[in-house]
């Protein structure tokens, strides 16, 4: 998963058939068939949220490079909003 382009679960779950087959390439479409089949449905559960948590902290990277000002226009706004809250209060003391 270490390139852009964003897999689908099917394709994740044969990239970890493929990081503990060993065989002949013909071979491998059936073997991962026949693996799956045998999975403990905890194994699939434990893949699953594997591959969610990939997909989740991808797309926060990717929305942080997107939005790398997103932290100091967050912090710039709270400022502001404190800052006016701030004078109305003064200003209401009057």
């Amino acid at each position: 998963m270490n390139n852009t382009r964003q897999i689908d679960f099917e394709d994740y779950i044969q990239e970890k058939h493929s990081e503990q087959y060993i065989g002949l390439d013909d071979d491998m479409p059936d073997d991962c068939n026949d693996w799956l089949y045998n999975l403990d449905p905890q194994e699939l559960i434990d893949f699953g949220q594997e591959y969610a948590d990939k997909v989740h902290t991808k797309a926060i990277r990717e929305c942080m490079k997107a939005l790398p000002e997103a932290p100091n226009v967050m912090n710039r706004i709270y400022k502001e909003e404190a800052s006016e809250s701030l004078k109305k209060l003064l200003h209401y003391g009057r």
